[in-house]
């Protein structure tokens, strides 16, 4: 078989793998970036953008939905995109929980989803005792210092006579 009609027939087998006959530009709109990663200590306010371009001649409406646990803010959860054009927006995730979730974006009958990892940032959570060896009854300092899961810093004084 000659390399052109191996690489037509090849094509036409791809082709028909798709979805109802759909190829990737007749699909209603595209959604970039395909998966978000999102990375902060507790409480931090992580921005990510995300572009979504109409492929359609029309105008399109699309509604967003998240089905995470964290918290999240965009400007709206439905946008509507001219024909032919992109939009982006800027969806913002309240880190509150490590957890692997998914943005729906709804388009008259079609559905698209794009995955969402939200991670905490670990970091390592210092610990000092003063003195390196305390002894029951004297006095004893503990000093944390750290971020993390903790976001805490600070010291705790036990003093002989029983004081905090």
């Amino acid at each position: 078989m000659n390399k052109r009609l191996f690489a037509l027939v090849l094509a036409c087998a791809l082709l028909s793998c798709l979805p109802f006959g759909m190829t990737a530009s007749s699909q209603p709109i595209s959604i970039t970036p395909s998966e978000l990663h999102v990375v902060g200590n507790m409480g931090d306010l992580i921005i990510q953008p995300v572009s979504i371009t109409n492929n359609k001649n029309v105008t399109v409406d699309v509604t967003v939905n998240y089905s995470g646990i964290n918290d999240i803010f965009m400007p709206s959860n439905s946008i509507s995109i001219s024909a032919g054009s992109t939009t982006e927006i800027n969806i913002g995730f309240i880190v509150e929980k490590e957890e692997i979730s998914w943005i729906t974006y709804f388009v008259d009958s079609n559905q698209y989803s794009q995955l969402v990892i939200v991670e905490i940032e670990k970091t390592d959570t210092s610990l000092m005792v003063f003195p390196s060896n305390p002894e029951p009854g004297k006095n004893v300092a503990f000093l944390l210092i750290g971020d993390g899961p903790l976001d805490a810093n600070g010291f705790l004084f036990c003093s002989e006579s029983g004081n905090i």
